[in-house]
This record gives C-alpha cells, sequence and structure tokens, in this order.
C-alpha cells in the first residue's frame, strides 16, 4: 500500500512531467520506426485520411467523433497545434 505522503510526491512527479509535455511543440519531425510501423507527428496533409478513418462505419465505433469534412479537420489541427 502506498502512504499518503509517497502518493502525494507522485501525483507531484506526474504533474511535474505532463506540464513539461505540454511545453513542447507539436510541430516537430520526431519520428519513432520499427520493423513494421513508422510513427510520426500529424500534420495537415493527413486531415483527408483521418476524416476517412473517423467516417469508415467499421473502425469509428473504437474513435471519438471527429470534424465531419477537410476543412473542419484543418481547423481542428491549428486549435490543436496551439494548445499541444
Amino acid at each position: 500500500m502506498v502512504a499518503n505522503a509517497e502518493r502525494k510526491m507522485l501525483q507531484s512527479d506526474a504533474q511535474n512531467v505532463a506540464d513539461y509535455f505540454r511545453t513542447l511543440d507539436v510541430r516537430h519531425d520526431i519520428t519513432v520506426e520499427g520493423h513494421a510501423f513508422r510513427l510520426r507527428p500529424i500534420g495537415d496533409p493527413d486531415a483527408a485520411l483521418v476524416v476517412q478513418l473517423r467516417n469508415d462505419t467499421k473502425l469509428n465505433r473504437y474513435l471519438h467523433a471527429g470534424a465531419p469534412d477537410v476543412p473542419a479537420q484543418l481547423k481542428w489541427f491549428s486549435q490543436y497545434y496551439l494548445r499541444a
């Protein structure tokens, strides 16, 4: 069992990490690659794919509701870039 003092320290550490990540700019070129995957930051050219995936009835049950079209998705991206 975690004592109250330890719990508060862990919560403080988690908050410090979260605060740090909020200071990072989302517009970066960091990628992670493996044998069968490549992770990279999302960008405006991905808007059409995001809309397509979010509107696919076989997939969207696993996703949060998103923008209904590309212009709305681009608007969401621009707001995301500012707050992230």
